[in-house]
């Protein structure tokens, strides 16, 4: 939660969201800018059930809005609290008034996906029974139940959640459909790893079918599903594990066949300790079995090789670029394009950078796609501007353009380029 409150900001706020509740209109011009107007008192919590009561009354009282809606603009508040008073007021006036949104729904009345999903993870949020029993109710229904926004909603129940064991036994048997499944195996690995529960809900006859049918999947799309059936092995029977580990184990994807291993060493078989060594020792999979390595207490069985700056600033660009906000798979190959120590402006130090160029294959052509990307600063790529046939200098220049920028710095130059960043590592003392 934010600290502090500031009572023009709180006046503001609570003018708005009275005025719009009475006049309707634009209510995104009615508020104050959001990112100063968290609720902060009950007075602001009172004028925000006006408006969300305003808002049902009459749901066509915003014809303004192109993107988005009042209802979201409104719901989002109550992630926005500065304090425990407001925090308070919103669980006794304003949940209620979400819930009603869910029921309607689930009642067969129109509504917007969009909307009831984000009021459900707002209600996860808050941890109150009744609500579990709602979300466990919107599943079963089953409300939208191939929407990606159900692992958001099933990830508000971590493994602190006051709720998390209501919501997986009334969710265990029969398991819910669609995308909801896979996010409510996420869910139950997470609890499960913790200690949270003592046996998994997929470990009946149904789930094991299900996680039999998610590693046998050959679309590349849902890979990620195979990855969280994997991660569910270590805690089914033993006589369906090991038929499950074997498909596991020779899947094409390499993230899923480490994570395989992690389960046959988590399960007590030395061949997977063994295996996340080997994986260990390359830099293109080596962040990942590492950390599975340090999870299962064996951090002594990391290659030494693997240890070393060189070995580390490969593997760190390797996960970089395998994360599916980027490439979303390892690289073909890596190699170190350069390396050196610099004074680095936007961090105000000395420090050792590496430029690593990687090697992808083009899944259309087949033809090599390389790029160069940096390690000992902020890890990322240039994709499309940092090339390889620009020099080790320019390319340090650009990511110190790009960085300063990034952090606001005023030394960052208006336009980015290869040559305003050689002239602000120079004036910094660094000889190129």
């Amino acid at each position: 939660m934010k600290g502090g409150l500031n009572v023009a900001r709180e006046s503001a706020l609570s003018k708005g969201l009275r005025k719009w509740a009475k006049q309707g209109g634009d209510l995104e011009k009615a508020l104050p800018s959001r990112g100063d107007s968290p609720i902060s008192t009950e007075a602001e919590v009172e004028a925000l059930c006006a408006a969300l009561d305003a808002y049902r009354a009459d749901p066509t009282r915003d014809a303004t809005r192109v993107v988005g809606s009042p209802m979201h603009t409104l719901t989002a508040f109550f992630q926005e609290v500065a304090t425990e008073e407001a925090q308070h007021a919103l669980r006794r006036q304003g949940l209620a008034r979400l819930r009603v949104w869910v029921e309607d729904a689930l009642g067969g009345k129109p509504h917007s996906e969009d909307e009831i999903l984000f009021i459900l993870k707002i209600l996860g949020m808050y941890g109150e029974a009744q609500d579990a029993e709602l979300i466990a109710k919107a599943a079963r229904h089953p409300l939208s139940p191939d929407a990606f926004m159900w692992s958001i909603v099933l990830g508000q129940f971590n493994d602190n959640h006051p709720q998390l064991a209501t919501l997986i036994s009334a969710l265990k048997e029969p398991l819910p459909p669609g995308f909801i499944r896979v996010s409510f195996l996420d869910m139950a690995n997470q609890a499960t790893i913790a200690g949270r529960i003592p046996n998994h809900p997929f470990d009946t006859k149904f789930g094991h079918e299900a996680l039999e049918a998610w590693l046998k999947d050959t679309r590349a799309e849902h890979f990620s599903y195979a990855r969280s059936a994997t991660a569910a092995l270590p805690f089914i029977a033993q006589e369906v594990r090991q038929g499950l580990l074997a498909i596991a184990l020779t899947h094409p994807d390499v993230s899923i066949q480490m994570e395989a291993a992690w389960a046959q060493a988590k399960s007590g078989d030395e061949a997977g300790l063994a295996a996340l060594v080997r994986y260990a020792g390359d830099p293109i999979f080596g962040q990942t079995a590492q950390s599975y390595l340090e999870e299962l207490g064996h951090a002594d069985k990391i290659p030494h090789e693997a240890q070393q700056p060189d070995f580390q600033a490969l593997s760190a660009m390797a996960a970089w670029l395998a994360h599916p906000m980027e490439y979303g798979r390892p690289p073909k190959a890596l190699e170190i394009f350069d390396s050196r120590v610099l004074y680095w402006p936007p961090t105000d130090d000395e420090r050792g950078l590496w430029l690593i160029k990687y090697t992808y294959e083009d899944k259309e052509t087949g033809e090599p796609d390389s790029g160069v990307g940096m390690v000992g600063s902020v890890t990322f790529a240039l994709f499309g501007e940092a090339t390889c046939d620009l020099t080790p200098e320019e390319l340090y220049g650009l990511h110190c353009c790009w960085e300063l920028k990034n952090n606001g710095d005023p030394r960052a130059p208006k336009k980015r380029s290869p040559k305003a960043g050689i002239r602000i590592l120079v004036k910094h003392g660094n000889e190129f």
